[in-house]
C-alpha cells in the first residue's frame, strides 16, 4: 500500500500539475506514518525491557536488546529520510498555500520528533533541533490563519508534545497549549452564538490540548501543590 502511494505522488510530482490534493497528501502521510510505528512501537517496549535488565545487572540480554533497539532504529530512520525527501520535493514546488506550508513542516516536524525519540544513544545528529526549526517555520505560517484552523490547532498541538515529551521543557509545553486553548475558546464561543457549526476535527484538537493541559499542569504543580 505505502509503496503504491508513493509511486502514485512521485508521478504527480513529476506531471504538468505536481500539487498533490489534500487526499493524496494525507494518505501518503498516514501510510508511512503507520509503517514507522511498526519500528517505534517495539523500539519503546524493547527499551522498557532494557532498562529493566540493566537493572537486573544482566548485561549480556542488555547489549542482545540494544543491538535490536539500533536495527530498529535504523529502520525508522530509513523510512523517515525517504518520506522527507519527498516533502521537501513538494515544499519546492511554486505557489503553495499558506495550507500547504503549515501541513508539510509541521508533518517535518512530526517525523523528526520520532527520530528522536528512538535515538536513544544520540548518534549526534541533532534531530530535536530540526524538529523544532521546522515546527518553527510551521508556526510562522499559521499565524496567517485563524487560531480554529484545523491545521494551525494541529502544529500547535504537535509543538506543546513536543516540548513536553522531546525536549522536557514542561513549563513551556503548558504555556503553548495554555495560550492556543484560551484564544481558540474564545472564537469558538463567538461562532457558536453567531450559530456556526463546528467541525468534528476542531473539537477533537481542542480536546486533545485540554486533555495534555490538565495531564501537564498537574506534572509541573507536582503532587503535594493544590
Amino acid at each position: 500500500m505505502m509503496v503504491e502511494i508513493k509511486s502514485l505522488i512521485l508521478q504527480i510530482l513529476n506531471s504538468s500539475q505536481p500539487r498533490p490534493t489534500d487526499e493524496e497528501r494525507n494518505l501518503l502521510l498516514v501510510a508511512y506514518k503507520n509503517v514507522i510505528a511498526c519500528y517505534t512501537t517495539p523500539h519503546h517496549v524493547v527499551l522498557s525491557i532494557r532498562d529493566r535488565l540493566e537493572t537486573k545487572n544482566e548485561f549480556h540480554n542488555v547489549k542482545l536488546t540494544e543491538r535490536f533497539m539500533k536495527n530498529l532504529q535504523e529502520k525508522c530512520i530509513e523510512i523517515t529520510v525517504e518520506i522527507i525527501e519527498i516533502i521537501d520535493k513538494i515544499l519546492q514546488l511554486e505557489d503553495q498555500s499558506v495550507e500547504d506550508c503549515v501541513y508539510y513542516w509541521k508533518q517535518k516536524g512530526d517525523l523528526y520528533r520520532n527520530i528522536a525519540r528512538v535515538d536513544y544513544q544520540n548518534s549526534g545528529l541533532d534531530w530535536k533541533g530540526k524538529s523544532l526549526e521546522c515546527y518553527e517555520i510551521s508556526n510562522e505560517f499559521s499565524t496567517k490563519l485563524s487560531i480554529l484552523n484545523p491545521l494551525r490547532l494541529g502544529m500547535i498541538l504537535s509543538q506543546a508534545v513536543f516540548k513536553y515529551e522531546v525536549v522536557g521543557e514542561c513549563e513551556k509545553a503548558v504555556e503553548i497549549a495554555q495560550t492556543a486553548f484560551s484564544k481558540a475558546m474564545k472564537e469558538l464561543e463567538i461562532l457558536i452564538e453567531s450559530g456556526e457549526d463546528i467541525s468534528s476535527e476542531i473539537t477533537l484538537i481542542l480536546q486533545l490540548l485540554r486533555d495534555n493541559l490538565s495531564n501537564w499542569t498537574a506534572d509541573v504543580k507536582g503532587p503535594d501543590e493544590d
